[in-house]
């Protein structure tokens, strides 16, 4: 992945490189957009231009130095990060030896030699990434013992910091143990609990509703425990609280829609001025078709009504009873169906009024407070994944 990431920098160095003058490029430091420059431009040459030879030959010496400084100053740091900026610098000075090293001898047209000196890059990235490993360790150790006295996001720290070590190494100590205790420590444990608070009646069963079928963990750092487990110590309540549930009236609305039409209905024949039928010039009887208008009504029946349930959403730090945060939520259920049918001449229609549609019996007001609060469930959801 790194070397993917050198190789596209190296190719928008090389697009940049390509507008400006190589001296322009040099006195401003750009020495990596040199070399990439000087590479394309010495690529498959025979006769190479000294100008070329001379900036790929001065432009790599001053990049590596400059990387290689660097390198020195991140080394009296110590920090696991700073190792890591200088994997980055080293495994940087290799690709542009390996860029150059076919190159290898590079000699121009007038006959001079330039000279390369590379670094031993595999005995600096074997030191950064022991000295990594170290410190990442004892990073991750010092941030685990924070976590075992119930420090959360110390726990979380200490994760990551030994899962940093499996890029580098598959085996390391005892690590996978270590990360294993601290991803448990780090995770909060969340108690759902729902209560009716609304005083008004509930089905029997609507006690459980909210938690049935509920996600068992959110994300990485977050699981779920429900009321009246106890085999999980719960770090949070999330408690949902029925504060009303009410059904509205069934509501009917009849709506009364005229139709008229003009269709064919016939024919006629066509009568001449002595009132014969009238013939065509081969001696045919001339008809023509007859028109009529139709009428019909078409009656539209509304049906409608609606549950409603409102919630307030509540979640406490259960180790000092703090309130966290409370939200109110509210879900509606609402049945909504058209009946329809007509009197009249049934030709006045339009297509998709010919077909009858009756009426619907109404929802009960159980079946409506049990869709409303199915429909708490994904705002309390979201609400979850917002705050806990």
């Amino acid at each position: 992945m790194k070397t993917l990431k050198l190789l596209a920098l190296l190719t928008v160095t090389l697009l940049i490189g390509s507008c400006q003058s190589v001296e322009k490029m040099m006195d401003n430091g750009n020495y990596d957009q040199v070399i990439a420059l000087a590479h394309k431009r010495l690529s498959g040459k025979k006769n190479k231009k000294e100008k070329y030879v001379r900036a790929l030959e001065t432009a790599f010496a001053k990049s590596v130095q400059r990387d290689m400084d660097r390198i020195g100053m991140l080394r009296n740091n110590g920090r696991a990060s700073d190792w890591e900026k200088i994997i980055t610098l080293a495994e940087s000075i290799e690709m542009k030896q390996r860029r150059i090293q076919p190159f290898l001898p590079l000699i121009d047209r007038e006959g001079y030699r330039a000279n390369f000196k590379f670094v031993k890059t595999g005995e600096i990235l074997a030191i950064a990434e022991d000295a990594v490993l170290v410190e990442l360790y004892q990073e991750g150790n010092a941030l685990l013992e924070q976590g075992r006295l119930n420090d959360k996001l110390s726990a979380r720290k200490a994760y990551r910091a030994f899962d940093k070590i499996f890029d580098y190494t598959d085996l390391y100590f005892d690590v996978i143990d270590l990360r294993k205790e601290a991803k448990e420590l780090g995770i909060n444990h969340v108690r759902i609990v729902q209560e009716n608070a609304s005083g008004d009646w509930m089905p029997s069963y609507l006690a459980g509703l909210l938690t049935q079928d509920f996600p068992v963990s959110d994300g990485f750092w977050t699981r779920f425990t429900f009321d009246g487990d106890s085999t999980v110590h719960a770090d949070l309540e999330a408690r949902i609280i029925i504060t009303n549930v009410d059904v509205g009236t069934e509501s009917l609305r009849q709506e009364t829609i005229e139709r008229t039409k003009r269709i064919e209905d016939g024919w006629d024949y066509v009568l001449d001025e002595r009132g014969n039928v009238a013939k065509d010039s081969l001696g045919n009887d001339i008809r023509e078709k007859r028109f009529i208008r139709v009428r019909a009504n078409v009656i539209r029946t509304h049906q409608e009504k609606a549950g409603y349930v409102s919630a307030e959403m509540r979640i406490t730090d259960l180790k000092d009873g703090h309130v966290i945060m409370s939200v109110p939520i509210n879900s509606e259920a609402r049945f909504y169906h058209m009946g329809q049918t007509f009197s009249g001449d049934r030709r006045a229609l339009r297509s998709r009024e010919r077909r009858f549609i009756g009426m619907q019996p109404f929802p009960s007001d159980e079946d409506l407070i049990i869709d409303a609060a199915q429909g708490l469930k994904p705002l309390f959801i979201k609400e979850l994944k917002e705050n806990a």
